[in-house]
């Protein structure tokens, strides 16, 4: 498919598309959970305090790191509607990922027609629109992070770390950026910027100093939110071991949200790149384009990871719809180079499809299709059983045997006889037909 000519065009039906669902879901969707109301609080709270002009840094201090509340507060100074602000700046959120996959998507494959497909994947997903109408960080949170790995795909490492720290101010496990991005770049480049580490160390540290200047204490959010674990198991004992129909609702919760084509894709995709490793390693020829979808895959193994072993260990014993979001909106630019590939390799994939031979190379022999068993060439004077193929010589005339594995010695001396004979050919073949 070309790439439209008008880029003004293209990217306004890239919002529209995407933004009208969520834009109105704002306004007439409830929240998708109870969090929400207790972000919005928070927005209220740092509005007034911002208007009055008494607001302090330790204001910032609270149970979730305080990014999304900040600049959702910053702007309902205007507005003064804490409600609607709050889910008016997720879906607004929301529109922006939307495009950074489409983004991603074409920087990955280099196909506008999959770019476009990833995009609408996204776009019209219900649960997507449902929680970016929602005033909560999931989805701001998965556009910093798309965002950064945007950059990262651009090698762009300072705004890669700048978008990675702004995910780091809004969910504690963007963290883990603080390893990953100097990780990637390492490998790719071998060497770390210094400036873009220094960025990265901003989130926590400014964390621990906020828990520190309003609590005495610099892990008082992380002992919080222990206390709250504590409780939460006390309170549902049930939560406090696994249960074959618990694991099961929380595997298709997964499953669903994250979008089992995407997952399925996306270990694929793992698998494809790690046959490939030995020549990145190498930095042979023709291994760049695996370092793209290796950013990539390092990005959704490391949230998966982090799920799998907060659930394991029952630090997050309850997988909700949102917690697939981060790994949907990731997987997507996965699946469509996946896709791709298998497509490109299609061949390697299907040895028996048209006209290949069972080995992963061209056959010499003529084409072959089975009957209930048994290979019969297409080939008007060529009979094959069981890949044993008996032919006559178009020279002599004379029957010729091509090895092969092994059959039924009578079966193919009959057949091979037959397939000299015109009247039994003709019957030998109607007989394998089913």
């Amino acid at each position: 498919m070309r790439r439209p000519s008008n880029q003004t065009v293209l990217w306004l039906a890239l919002v529209l598309v995407s933004g009208i669902p969520r834009i109105l879901g704002a306004f007439l969707l409830p929240n998708a959970f109870g969090d929400a109301y207790v972000y919005i609080r928070t927005i209220g709270e740092l509005s007034l305090k911002l208007s009055a002009r008494t607001f302090a840094l330790t204001d910032l201090y609270g149970f979730w790191l305080p990014l999304y509340q900040f600049i959702s507060a910053v702007i309902n100074v205007f507005v003064g509607n804490g409600f609607y602000t709050g889910k008016v700046v997720s879906a607004v959120f929301g529109i922006g990922s939307c495009v950074l996959v489409y983004q991603i998507t074409l920087r990955l494959t280099a196909n506008h027609a999959a770019a476009l497909l990833g995009f609408a994947l996204i776009a019209l997903n219900p649960l997507h629109i449902f929680y970016s109408a929602s005033a909560m960080t999931d989805v701001p949170h998965a556009f910093f992070v798309l965002a950064s790995l945007y950059f990262v795909l651009r090698r762009g490492w300072i705004l890669a770390a700048i978008f990675a720290a702004l995910a780091g101010l809004t969910r504690v496990e963007s963290w883990m950026f603080l390893a990953l991005v100097p990780l990637i770049q390492f490998a790719w480049e071998r060497r770390i910027s210094f400036v873009a580490l220094v960025i990265l160390l901003v989130p926590p540290l400014f964390w621990f100093y906020i828990s520190w200047k309003a609590t005495g204490d610099w892990l008082a959010c992380f002992k919080a939110r222990q206390q709250y674990h504590d409780w939460l198991l006390a309170m549902n004992p049930a939560l406090a071991h696994f249960s074959l129909v618990a694991v099961l609702k929380d595997g298709a919760t997964l499953l669903i949200s994250a979008d089992v084509a995407v997952l399925l894709a996306s270990f694929v995709a793992g698998w494809l790149v790690v046959r490939r490793l030995p020549d990145l390693l190498a930095r042979r020829e023709g291994a760049e384009d695996i370092q793209l979808i290796l950013a990539l895959m390092i990005f959704f193994f490391a949230f998966l990871a982090l799920l799998s072993i907060a659930y394991t260990t029952h630090q997050q014993p309850i997988i909700f719809p949102r917690y697939g979001l981060i790994l949907f909106s990731l997987g997507i630019p996965i699946l469509a180079w996946c896709f791709l590939t298998l497509k490109r390799q299609k061949p390697r994939w299907a040895p028996f499809s048209r006209g290949r031979s069972p080995s992963f190379c061209e056959s010499p022999y003529p084409p072959r299709r089975r009957f209930s068993g048994y290979w019969l060439a297409e080939q008007r004077d060529t009979v094959s059983v069981s890949g044993c193929t008996y032919a006559r010589s178009a020279r002599s005339g004379r029957r010729e045997r091509r090895p092969s594995s092994r059959a039924d010695p009578s079966l193919v001396h009959f057949l091979a006889f037959c397939s000299s004979v015109r009247p039994l050919r003709n019957m030998v073949a109607r007989w394998l037909v089913p």
